[in-house]
């Protein structure tokens, strides 16, 4: 996202930027809504607000559940912090890009309807719910603009199942953009965009394999996580593990069918990781006070890391 972490995010983010009115509202004859003549510093600056708390909060539950673990040698609770770990890291990666899922309520629904039928009389409501928002750039725009799109999300999907299809839908489809453009190591990507497709989605039925995963442990004490552990569970093998060996080069290519609690580690910790190295090249052009890079340097040594 250009501009991102420069300047201090708007209070609110991108909900509140959505109450500006600073956009043309537009209808592309779907379900989805464009608004376009976006300025794009402010649109960056109501990202960046919504990424700097997902990647804060993401760090920060990737270290408490690491510290947990090497305390207590507990895994029901760490495990599902790792995981909570990932889920914003994931957030705060789409913000990255220029893009989201954001749950829209009727104050800002009734508000872009106000603006739509201020231009067309005739134009579609948008109803309040959760949408993915992604921002397009094109030749027909002005300079400094953008065109920003939302669509609605899948319905008769959980919040957690709905958004890891579109995060893994959209960085696979990043990747392939990529490959088009014939940009610099775009086939690496794609091979690695594929990849966490595959180990966040596959097995998981209608839901994501991830998102399943969590749910057992925390709803259905699956897995044996909670203590006491059976001798030579998973959860005992892999807490023991974790303790003395943190997991800063995770892997993606462990069997879920025989290594389910590992494999779920794994992909939780890769993810929170990808959002470690974002933050860490993003903070190094975020200079200014009271910005992006000011707070996770702040968090860095408050966390000792």
């Amino acid at each position: 996202m250009p501009r991102l972490g420069e300047e201090v995010g708007l209070a609110g983010g991108i909900r509140e930027w959505l109450k500006s009115g600073n956009f043309i509202p537009e209808s592309d004859g779907n379900s989805s809504l464009v608004l376009s003549r976006v300025p794009t510093a402010d649109y960056a600056r109501a990202m960046a607000s919504d990424f700097e708390r997902f990647s804060l909060s993401s760090l920060e539950t990737y270290i408490v559940a690491t510290s947990e673990n090497r305390e207590f040698g507990a895994a029901s609770w760490p495990f599902l912090k790792f995981y909570y770990s990932s889920f914003f890291a994931a957030h705060a990666l789409l913000r990255a890009r220029g893009s989201g899922v954001v749950n829209i309520e009727r104050p800002q629904s009734d508000y872009i309807n106000t603006i739509l039928t201020t231009y067309s009389k005739d134009a579609p409501r948008m109803a309040p719910g959760t949408y993915f928002l992604n921002y397009l750039s094109g030749a027909d725009l002005g300079s400094g603009e953008i065109s920003v799109q939302l669509s609605p999300s899948p319905s008769k999907k959980g919040v957690h199942e709905a958004f890891w299809r579109i995060f893994a839908t959209y960085i696979v489809e990043e990747a392939e953009r990529a490959i088009k453009e014939e940009a610099a190591d775009a086939t690496t990507f794609l091979s690695y965009a594929t990849n966490l497709k595959e180990a966040v989605l596959d097995g998981g039925g209608e839901a994501s394999w991830l998102s399943m995963v969590r749910n057992k442990i925390n709803y259905q004490h699956g897995y044996e996580t909670w203590m006491p552990f059976r001798k030579g569970s998973e959860a005992k093998v892999i807490s023991t593990a974790a303790k003395t060996s943190p997991l800063t080069s995770p892997c993606l290519d462990i069997k879920k069918s025989k290594k389910p609690l590992e494999a779920f580690l794994n992909i939780s910790c890769y993810i929170s990781n990808l959002n470690i190295g974002v933050s860490d090249r993003i903070s190094k052009r975020s200079t200014g006070g009271k910005t992006f890079g000011q707070k996770w340097r702040r968090l860095n040594e408050q966390l000792k890391l």
